[in-house]
């Protein structure tokens, strides 16, 4: 259902309505205590914003996401690997958007052990312009992180 109205969003005021739409449903599966579910709405959330380049918000969204993904000792949690790509994912593209390169390349040392242990990348979930520069290039092996971004991001 999420996805059928978020279609629609494409001016201010449809934009509104899905953010509170959005706000609306992380509200309700509070009581619920459905973590997968929780997960995916934030993620859309996030993504919502970071369409929208509300970038101030979508800081604050990816810092939670990255916290639910992961054990009470801080490290990733393997059993969320997928959902910690996505996040992962959209703290990518945020940096490569506001062109912000030393960002850039510290995400991509978190993400050699957590690719490792989910198939995300070779299942062709994550968008293309993001699965090249995670899943994957010569570049990143040589530590240019500015290439690697540039070489797959515009696939």
């Amino acid at each position: 259902m999420l996805d059928f109205i978020e279609k629609g969003s494409d001016d201010e005021k449809a934009y509104h309505c899905m953010e509170k739409f959005y706000s609306q449903t992380l509200e309700s599966f509070q009581s619920t205590n459905n973590e997968r579910l929780w997960l995916k709405t934030n993620i859309k959330l996030a993504r919502l914003w970071l369409d929208r380049r509300e970038y101030a918000q979508l800081v604050k969204k990816v810092r939670d996401l990255h916290k639910a993904c992961q054990r009470d000792d801080g490290t990733d949690d393997p059993s969320k690997g997928t959902y910690a790509l996505e996040v992962y994912a959209l703290e990518i593209q945020m940096y490569a958007d506001t062109r912000n390169n030393k960002r850039l390349k510290v995400m991509f040392t978190p993400l050699v052990g957590l690719v490792s242990n989910t198939k995300t990348c070779w299942e062709g979930s994550l968008p293309t312009s993001i699965k090249g520069p995670i899943c994957g290039s010569s570049s990143k092996d040589h530590g240019d992180y500015s290439r690697v971004w540039r070489e797959n991001a515009h696939e």
